[in-house]
């Protein structure tokens, strides 16, 4: 644009322009020059095609959808050749609608209760299938799954995700898996959040499409962290979700255990039609078992771990702590990198309770993600380092974890940072700076043609410039 602006300001100026005998057509000139810019940008982004049907435009965004998260389910390692199992069961009847509300039917005039228990085992793409097909046997199509923290909900959410994709059908509702910590039930309808979430997600931000598909009833929302939402709005929560969903619409929901009992207790009414189920911790063998089956590193030794854990009295640290899927993972990571000695974990004295055994695996999580790769010799392999040291890593995490926490989100929207991050007033300087630098340009040019009684252009240059850069 600065090359464009100064070429024209050259012919302006072998056209006899003097600033004063056409400011208004020259400052005319720049404003057509800024609407050609947008109407540009506007047909690159494709505004002037005609518009898609609903269920192409739903079609377009679960092929989106879908690699986004099969890609997040190859980076938590979901898929490899063997997860722990994830098991559920129904939980307290105080916590779901009546049982004709979300009964499965009749049979010769006998109400037929729903079958809720499961649990998932087996490879990634089995997994994701028996999701879809216990989540197809609920009628309304409502359900809201709890659990501990790191029992495994967020996990389950996923794996639901892709099952639906696995199940859909051109033209259907599109599952989108949304954390809710960013919406204020208090300030933000329902409808509202998804829209502007999907949109900030796959829309660049622009509501139209996401309006549309959410009004035809194609976006089918699973709503991840009901418990991030702060304390006081989340009765206002449930009751906008019960206000949303109305008497069809389908929507899946995950919470702590006990952040989502105490607000059903607090007064908040149940999730009209909807199922509630509990994430089981895994036991002690079926830990052992998926530890077993790991590839340790050349002298990792886990036997006297297994025996301790086998014998473990209830209330020990390490089983405690090693009775989420979470701190399992955790523990595998860190010793597969580290190559440490897991019969640390035993010692009574540094781990006297399972927040000493967690927030130890979470530090040296930071340690092994940026340890080298090592040859079955234990020597590292050469170019593998991380490009940071574990201490730079640990304050760039630190700030990352405040950011969230200010914002009140789980996700890092990284091309929120500029805008949050950034003055307003950086454009504006940015676009003066710009416009100067340009005007002093444009000026010598014009000087060293010969041209200096004719400078007044490069002021129109320069201004008009500034303005493009701040718009």
């Amino acid at each position: 644009m600065g090359l464009v602006l100064v070429a024209s300001a050259g012919l302006m100026a072998h056209a006899g322009f003097d600033a004063s005998n056409g400011p208004a057509g020259v400052l005319g000139f720049f404003v057509g020059l800024g609407s050609l810019a947008v109407a540009v940008a506007d047909f690159l982004r494709g505004d002037g095609d005609p518009p898609l049907s609903p269920s192409t435009q739903a079609d377009d965004l679960a092929s989106t959808v879908r690699h986004e998260w099969l890609a997040e389910a190859r980076a938590r390692h979901l898929r490899d050749p063997r997860v722990l199992p994830l098991s559920w069961v129904a939980a307290d009847e105080r916590l779901s609608d009546t049982l004709t509300a979300v009964t499965l039917g009749t049979n010769g005039g006998r109400v037929v209760r729903m079958h809720l228990d499961g649990i998932l085992q087996g490879g990634f793409d089995e997994m994701t299938r028996q999701l879809a097909e216990s989540y197809s046997r609920v009628p309304s199509g409502r359900l809201v799954v709890i659990g501990e923290p790191g029992a495994g909900k967020t996990v389950l959410a996923i794996l639901l995700t892709l099952g639906l994709f696995g199940q859909r059908e051109a033209g259907s509702p599109v599952p989108v898996l949304l954390s809710v910590s960013s919406w204020d039930p208090v300030s933000e309808p329902l409808d509202a959040w998804i829209v502007r979430s999907v949109a900030g997600s796959y829309y660049r931000g622009r509501p139209e499409i996401p309006r549309r598909l959410l009004d035809h009833r194609l976006l089918l929302p699973v709503l991840d962290g009901l418990d991030e939402i702060p304390e006081a709005a989340r009765r206002g929560a449930v009751r906008a979700i019960n206000h949303f969903i109305g008497a069809e619409r389908p929507v899946v929901v995950t919470c702590r255990s006990v952040e989502y009992e105490d607000v059903i207790a607090a007064g908040s009414p149940v999730l009209r039609r909807a199922p509630v189920v509990k994430v089981m911790p895994p036991t002690i063998t079926e830990v052992v078992a998926y530890l077993q089956d790991v590839d340790w590193p050349d002298g990792t030794q886990w036997a006297v771990v297994y025996s301790h854990l086998q014998a473990a009295p209830p209330g020990d640290p390490l089983a405690t702590a090693l009775s989420t899927p979470l701190m399992v993972s955790l523990a595998r990571l860190v010793y597969q990198r580290l190559r440490g000695v897991p019969a640390e974990l035993l010692d009574q004295a540094r781990f006297d309770s399972r927040h000493a055994v967690e927030d130890y695996l979470l530090d040296r999580l930071v340690e092994a993600a940026y340890a080298p790769d090592r040859l079955p010799s234990g020597q590292p392999v050469p170019g593998t380092t991380g490009q940071w040291e574990a201490t730079r890593a640990r304050q760039w995490l630190t700030y990352l974890a405040q950011y969230l926490h200010r914002h009140r989100e789980r996700d890092l929207a990284w091309w929120q940072l500029s805008q949050r991050l950034l003055s307003p007033w950086v454009a504006p300087v940015l676009g003066v700076v710009a416009g100067a630098a340009l005007m002093v340009v444009v000026s010598a040019w014009l000087a060293a043609r010969g041209m200096s009684g004719r400078l007044g252009a490069s002021t129109l240059v320069g201004i008009g410039f500034a303005v493009l850069v701040m718009t």
